[in-house]
């Protein structure tokens, strides 16, 4: 388990940071560094040219320092697409195809990555940098196409002429605007060849990037920093043909998951940081070198605690991290003595880490499946036009471990699908998960129904009726509620949909099924089962005998 400095360099102060660094590293024992370009404290879009040149110069000068003292260096390009977009001065500017939205508005300074002129000028940059012969080059996390100006993504005339090539004809940004919202098969066709040609564009992006790199410096590694699997399903990129694209033929992958928790926060966003990070290490096939990341923006000790710090830290490394990079110290070129706490916390923090390393190392998961498919945004829609929608829908996977249930995310013996995700598999796995212990919700066991396999979840599904509403939910159970036999649940109906019923559907439960909660009115009067348990008898053999299946109205 080692440690990775993250730290902004500024052309006005580069020889003092220097000199703050070696001794931070001799100090806390941290065995390498990663230089960013730009304070993100101060602009996130990318520079011109001629200011990564300068950058470069400086950082040749630094390296050779760093390197005598035994310290590993890096670069961290900090942004090249644009993180959110700025107005920035006209010189700021560059002459690339801007990145346009789902409100079909381009922005001001943030880029299209299918854009071949800002594909060149990626690879320039990697070029530049790479002259200086750094050990690790990692891409920040502005390559993406979504969340730069909208949360959907880059309907752009590159994007467009992309989908069109691959639809064989011509395809306007309005026609798949709209069919994001709609719930159709040819509208699915559309959105599939949306994704198709914007990971395929990402792909080819990042070769020509990583190629550059190579060319000028074989040695340099090439990594990349992203989001979580949630926004690489709204991308349709595979993240591991990414990293592979990025790390070359040969090299080992090279990733910083998402898996930070921004500072002191709610009981879930710890259980966020470990779970995101998990799911998407659980879809890379192949062998890779993990650098979590421990970032605490805005970057002063008000941001989070050195407790929770610590308890970040601990969380990744359960996770499977090798390294930690520490976005700790501000991003303005301020001294590092101002936080004196985090070189303790360092120091104290370190053995610990690499026993959770230790005992973690060559483990994986083990408990309920929540298995995740990449396509699982494809088969959402957005009625309302809210991108937020297309977003995988997947509570249990912080649900189950706050309430201490482990959990796997790949398929156990037990396994959830809940909603339109059921339209991610095939009838036969379909068949092989209803072998099994099996979980799913009201929509769900709609589509279930809607495909010929009602019979094996123990009851009917239908909407509920104009004017029904589904208020609380009341735990009948004695065997499954214990003390709490007879108490009521909220249903939160009014935060569900346009109607505020849209995901809430009537169970008309099988004779053989029991009923183990009942949702009721305003006035408490029974309007439908709420969750029942049911066991099926598969048709034909399925690896499973007399399984059990719980299918829930939420």
């Amino acid at each position: 388990m080692g440690y990775l400095l993250r730290k902004v360099i500024l052309e006005d102060c580069y020889e003092r940071q220097t000199r703050e660094i070696i001794d931070l590293c001799k100090n806390a024992h941290i065995g390498g560094v990663l230089l960013m370009e730009q304070s993100h404290m101060a602009l996130m879009a990318p520079y011109p040219i001629e200011k990564h040149a300068r950058m470069a110069a400086i950082y040749k000068k630094m390296a050779a320092n760093l390197r005598a003292e035994g310290i590993s260096y890096g670069i961290n390009i900090a942004t090249l697409a644009g993180h959110t977009d700025t107005a920035v001065p006209a010189g700021y500017v560059l002459p690339f195809q801007k990145f346009v939205g789902d409100d079909l508005k381009e922005t001001h300074a943030c880029y299209c990555l299918l854009d071949e002129g800002w594909q060149n000028y990626a690879a320039q940059v990697g070029k530049i940098y790479a002259a200086t012969c750094p050990d690790q080059i990692f891409i920040d996390d502005d390559f993406r196409s979504l969340n730069h100006s909208s949360h959907l993504g880059c309907f752009c005339p590159v994007h467009m002429q992309a989908v069109s090539q691959i639809a064989g004809r011509t395809v306007s940004a309005g026609e798949v605007v709209k069919a994001w919202r709609e719930d159709s098969e040819e509208a699915q066709k559309l959105r599939a060849v949306w994704l198709k040609a914007n990971a395929e564009g990402q792909l080819r992006a990042a070769e020509k990037i990583s190629c550059a790199i190579k060319e000028v410096s074989p040695r340099t590694r090439v990594g990349l920093m992203s989001s979580d699997e949630f926004r690489h399903s709204l991308q349709g990129r595979d993240i591991g043909r990414l990293l592979r694209a990025f790390a070359g033929e040969k090299d080992k992958l090279l990733y910083r998951p998402t898996g930070a928790v921004y500072g002191d926060g709610i009981h879930q966003s710890l259980f966020e940081g470990h779970q995101r990070m998990a799911l998407t290490m659980e879809q890379i096939k192949e062998d890779v070198r993990i650098v979590s990341e421990l970032e605490l923006y805005p970057h002063t000790r008000y941001t989070s605690s050195v407790r929770l710090s610590k308890v970040m830290m601990k969380l990744q490394a359960l996770a499977g991290a090798d390294d930690i990079s520490l976005n700790l110290y501000d991003y303005l070129g301020n001294p590092v003595e101002r936080e004196p706490l985090w070189q303790n916390m360092l120091t104290e923090v370190r053995p610990q880490l690499e026993k959770i390393g230790e005992l973690r190392r060559g483990k994986r998961m083990k408990g309920f499946g929540l298995p995740f498919r990449l396509s699982e945004s494809l088969v959402r829609t957005s009625p309302s036009g809210n991108p937020a929608e297309l977003y995988p829908h997947r509570p249990l996977d912080l649900l189950l471990p706050r309430m201490g249930i482990p959990v796997q995310f790949s398929e156990g013996e037990g396994n959830a699908v809940l909603g339109s995700a059921v339209n991610c598999y095939t009838q036969e796995e379909l068949l092989r998960l209803l072998g099994k212990g099996f979980l799913t919700d009201g929509q769900g066991a709609r589509l279930l129904q809607e495909r010929g396999l009602g019979g094996y979840i123990g009851c009917s599904v239908e909407p509920l009726q104009e004017g029904e509403i589904p208020a609380m939910e009341q735990i009948l159970s004695a065997e499954y509620g214990g003390d709490f036999t007879g108490d009521y649940l909220p249903t939160n109906w009014f935060g569900y949909g346009a109607t505020g019923r849209a995901c809430i559907y009537r169970l008309k439960p099988d004779a053989a099924a029991e009923v183990l909660t009942r949702l009721v009115d305003l006035e408490r009067k029974p309007l439908s089962a709420g969750m029942i348990l049911f066991h099926n008898k598969p048709a034909r053999p399925l690896g499973s005998s007399a399984p059990g299946h719980i299918c829930s109205e939420r």
